[in-house]
């Protein structure tokens, strides 16, 4: 039996990731603070495709801004970086997108109040006056999970430095931050929660 021309079903090209891209593409953001970036991609004929290669982050100044492998990036200081993403398309050709973060300075207070719940700190960020003060608060009950021990909350520097470890077993405990820079901190001596908030003193 023949088959007319009509008949026959043309084949369908496979999809193949010609477009790649990262949205947002521009974020304004106060130190400290951070966007997660959405990555899209479209076959040749348009139609959204799945990413299935690698996908890599990198940002062009680690001094302003920073990415980590699930597209977060956190402003640190004054400035603008290019945050530049990359993946595997068909045949190995590598496809890639940009974005600019601009990072603001954050308008620093002479002491902040930090409160655990859930076991998050809010806020998460604090902007400090050099000579000002943090008072790190639990409130009752205890505002992590059972298991995460809570007696301690370690401080240490931009380089992972320990600063002071502070015992809040009474409910609240201060520090004093008398040196410009940038500064980390975590309960439990970051051994179970890596629950970690950020001070910058101006």
């Amino acid at each position: 039996m023949n088959t007319s021309p009509s008949e026959i079903t043309p084949a369908i090209e496979p999809s193949v990731l010609t477009t790649f891209a990262v949205f947002p593409e521009t974020a304004t953001l106060v130190q400290g603070a951070s966007v997660y970036l959405t990555l899209h991609g479209a076959d040749q004929r348009g139609a959204t495709m799945p990413l299935v290669g690698a996908v890599s982050f990198s940002t062009s100044d680690t001094s302003v801004a920073t990415v980590n492998e699930r597209g977060e990036v956190t402003g640190l200081a004054a400035g603008v970086a290019e945050i530049t993403v990359a993946t595997t398309a068909g045949g190995g050709v590598i496809k890639g997108a940009t974005m600019k973060a601009t990072i603001t300075r954050g308008i620093p207070v002479a002491s902040v109040d930090v409160t655990v719940m859930g076991g998050v700190w809010h806020p998460t960020v604090a902007q400090l006056t050099a000579g000002g003060t943090v008072r790190w608060n639990i409130p009752a009950p205890k505002g992590w999970p059972p298991d995460v021990p809570h007696e301690s909350v370690l401080v240490v520097d931009g380089k992972y430095r320990d600063v002071v470890t502070l015992k809040v077993t009474n409910g609240s405990s201060s520090f004093r931050f008398e040196t410009p820079g940038l500064y980390r901190y975590c309960s439990a001596l970051c051994e179970y929660s890596w629950d970690f908030g950020v001070v910058y003193v101006h």
